[in-house]
């Protein structure tokens, strides 16, 4: 009988492969490997030594040493609470495996840090950030940028109440109230009821009555309800404003739309009108120059009696800041009709009509 045996070489080559990959895969995938204890080996006693390391090779040697002596007193302080202390070693070491550097990376999240502990807020916010932040820092292609854009981000929640922003445009809330959430690996921002202010390099704008949540990675918000005013057009915020349900807001810009808008202008509407509403932040030199906020009624035909003295309108509308535009078509045009003695004394038709209150 003839034993059939492997071939060796073929057999240990085999063997060998196989051993390779298995070893390769535990060197990747262990958590002694994929994660350094640079920091939190040695602990808090060690932190001050290793971060002072990390500062000495920036090329801004001041702004480092100044630095240093501010962190230290504050590592030191009786009154630094020790979970600060645990999430700083925490985030140290995953901003180690990230390659951080002194200026901005570590300078940014030590004095983010100093700021929590200074407005209080060593809280269940706190904790649910922390979560945020290591679960972003885990990932392979979150990188030490991004992780800066959200310290930037946090430090205007809980300092300015400044709550978004993008190139010359910030979002404030003007409530301090706030909870972060961490929903489905994304920090959400929630608000109560506050009013929201956009700030541009121009102007602002302001919605009333809101709130919402805003999504800390996208910058979108998506409020429940709110309210804008003509005010800044010169009306009265109880006789012209708009109210709103659902809507959202790309907070790196300074507009927004909203569909379904409730519309009421006292002036000349018994009732609401529903239609497209779009507010932007415009320098308003005057406010018989303001063109926003803007509200296109869906209803395209109204008749509207002594909508000045003695004037008569029929037609569709749209309120454009301080302007009441009425429209129409080719087949029916707005129209016009003056009134003097009682009698129709001069109508006229066009396209488009532009009237402000009380004048014409």
């Amino acid at each position: 009988m003839i034993a059939l045996l492997p071939d060796n070489n073929n057999f240990l080559s085999h063997f060998n492969r196989k051993f390779f990959y298995i070893f390769i895969f535990l060197i990747l995938f262990s958590p002694s490997y994929s994660h350094s204890q640079y920091f939190s080996e040695s602990g808090e006693a060690g932190y001050l030594e290793k971060i002072e390391e990390i500062f000495k090779i920036s090329s801004e040697k001041k702004r480092a040493n100044d630095f240093l002596d501010e962190f230290e007193e504050f590592w030191l302080s009786p009154t630094t609470p020790e979970q600060a202390k645990t999430v700083i070693l925490e985030i140290s070491d995953l901003l180690y495996d990230k390659k951080a550097t002194a200026f901005p990376d570590y300078h940014l999240f030590l004095s983010t840090m100093q700021i929590f502990v200074d407005q209080d807020q060593i809280n269940d916010n706190f904790h649910i950030w922390r979560e945020a932040a290591k679960t972003y820092l885990n990932q392979p292609r979150y990188y030490t940028r991004h992780f800066n854009d959200l310290l930037n981000i946090t430090r205007g929640i809980i300092n300015q109440q400044r709550i978004y922003g993008g190139p010359g445009t910030d979002w404030y809330s003007r409530s301090s109230a706030y909870s972060f959430q961490l929903i489905k690996d994304t920090l959400t921002l929630t608000l109560p009821e506050t009013r929201l202010v956009c700030h541009s390099r121009t102007d602002s704008i302001e919605i009333y009555n809101t709130s919402g949540k805003l999504n800390l990675l996208t910058g979108i918000w998506s409020g429940s309800s709110g309210r804008i005013t003509w005010e800044r057009s010169g009306f009265e915020a109880n006789k012209v404003y708009s109210t709103f349900g659902h809507y959202q807001i790309d907070m790196s810009d300074s507009d927004f739309t909203v569909k379904d808008a409730v519309f009421y202008n006292k002036h000349y509407f018994n009732g609401p009108l529903k239609g497209d509403l779009e507010h932007k932040v415009t320098h308003i030199r005057n406010p018989s120059s303001s063109l926003y906020p803007k509200f296109e009624s869906y209803d395209q035909l109204f008749n509207i009696n002594n909508i000045h003295p003695n004037l008569n309108y029929k037609g569709g509308f749209s309120q454009h800041g301080a302007k009441f535009l009425g429209s129409g078509t080719d087949r029916n045009p707005a129209t016009i009709s003056i009134i003097r003695n009682d009698t129709l004394f001069i109508s006229a038709k066009s396209k488009i009509f532009s009237l402000r209150l009380m004048k014409f």
